[in-house]
């Protein structure tokens, strides 16, 4: 195991390389998944400047919170208090504000040890951060295994109020390829949140049709123009889907193309899939297309209704991404 701490334009990063070609690169902003790279190739999008992944709505690999996805409105009662939340989307919530977990500096410990090392990134949410209330402790624990061509993220949190906490990584993954055309995507999951395409917020639960089931392998792109895809802030999937059984046991989602295959195993609730649908302010890393370069699987609770998390109680989940070469 091969590990590497550098700096850039003042960020932290730990380059982590194992016994298998799989290298991933974190850093202190956002504790994020800045880079993956399997067998020398690309396996994940990301800005291509230091100085764009500082800007407040570049999310590429970052840990996401408070809250995750999207909240309609800014203002939330709890305990019969009225809170008002950073809104950065119109009225609306995205990805916590742009004060979230996503553009905050978090400490790195390095834990090595005989088959994996673990790279321990922690934050002090002070009450009232970005509207929330309480004061929060947060721990994102990433483990790279020597022996294994997969890392896993675990998620811990606990807050001395009862607060809203809804946690993801928002990492894009592309495959060693450029755009999505190669790339098929299977879901172990048959419903689907129902969205209103002006604005993205969900409305109900639904159970899949053929445009929307990727039950089984599926091309991302084969259905993608749709019209039911279509909206005011709609141009492709940008769907939370809800899994068939909520084990961390289970490939839960899995993306492949004719070289590479990614399978994700995950105890949250479900993931949402967004297919890069516009084209970005910032210059990506590798050989891309204007838009659809990547597809970001975010695996998170629902935001159906905002889930109220009890003081005191600890909050844990876990992601883990095993990349396989299939020739």
């Amino acid at each position: 195991m091969k590990i590497h701490t550098f700096y850039k334009d003042g960020l932290q990063l730990i380059e982590v390389k194992n016994d298998l070609n799989l290298k991933v690169i974190f850093c202190d902003l956002g504790a994020s998944v800045f880079n993956v790279y399997f067998h020398d190739e690309l396996m994940t999008r990301n800005v291509k400047n230091i100085k764009d992944f500082k800007n407040p709505n570049c999310y590429y690999g970052k840990t996401i919170g408070r809250t995750s996805n999207r909240l309609k409105g800014h203002q939330y009662r709890i305990n019969n208090v009225i809170y008002q939340l950073e809104n950065n989307e119109g009225s609306n919530v995205l990805h916590g504000g742009n004060s979230g977990l996503s553009n905050q500096r978090f400490t790195s410990v390095v834990n090595v040890g005989n088959e994996y090392v673990d790279i321990v990134y922690s934050y002090f949410s002070k009450h009232l951060e970005s509207g929330y209330p309480g004061n929060v402790n947060f721990k994102v624990t990433y483990r790279v295994y020597n022996h294994e061509e997969k890392f896993d993220v675990y998620y811990f949190a606990v807050s001395d109020m009862n607060t809203l906490l809804s946690l993801t990584n928002h990492s894009y993954f592309c495959l060693g390829d450029k755009d999505l055309s190669n790339i098929e995507l299977m879901i172990n999951g048959k419903r689907y949140l129902n969205v209103d395409k002006s604005n993205l917020l969900a409305k109900d639960i639904r159970e899949v049709n053929q445009l929307m089931d990727f039950s089984s392998y599926k091309s991302i792109t084969k259905n993608i123009d749709s019209p039911f895809l279509k909206g005011k802030m709609m141009n492709g999937y940008d769907t939370f889907y809800y899994f068939d059984e909520k084990d961390k046991e289970l490939v839960n989602v899995s993306i492949r193309n004719k070289k590479y295959q990614l399978d994700i195993k995950t105890d949250f609730e479900g993931t949402q899939i967004y297919t890069s649908n516009y084209p970005t302010d910032f210059e990506l890393n590798g050989d891309v297309c204007d838009f659809r370069d990547s597809v970001a699987i975010e695996p998170s609770d629902s935001f159906l209704k905002p889930r109220l998390f009890s003081k005191d109680k600890e909050y844990s989940r876990m992601i883990s991404y095993r990349f396989i070469k299939l020739k």
